[in-house]
């Protein structure tokens, strides 16, 4: 259910990137052809304004992985103990250089 679920939201969530980037590129290369509406200023602050609201995420994105560059990574490792044959965890972190 829930993998069914998931794959819709995939689908629907594909579709509707594309639709959106097929629909904006279609939108600049009609505002190409027209150089009417290339010197209309309302339409050239409202695309400018619509790709820089489509920019944000990546700029989060970006401002999250300089916070969490200094983190140390963590690796943890499941091994049999060599005496009783128990599963032990053993975890490993980045050392400083």
């Amino acid at each position: 259910m829930w993998r069914r679920f998931k794959n819709i939201y995939k689908a629907i969530t594909i579709l509707a990137i594309s639709l959106a980037i097929f629909g904006i590129g279609t939108l600049f290369i009609i505002a190409l052809f027209d150089r009417k509406l290339l010197s209309d200023s309302i339409f050239m602050n409202t695309s400018a304004i619509t790709l820089g609201f489509l920019s944000l995420p990546g700029l989060l994105i970006q401002l999250v992985g300089v916070v969490t560059i200094n983190e140390k990574k963590k690796f943890i490792a499941t091994m049999p103990c060599q005496k009783c044959k128990h599963l032990s965890d053993i975890v490993f972190t980045e050392a400083d250089n």
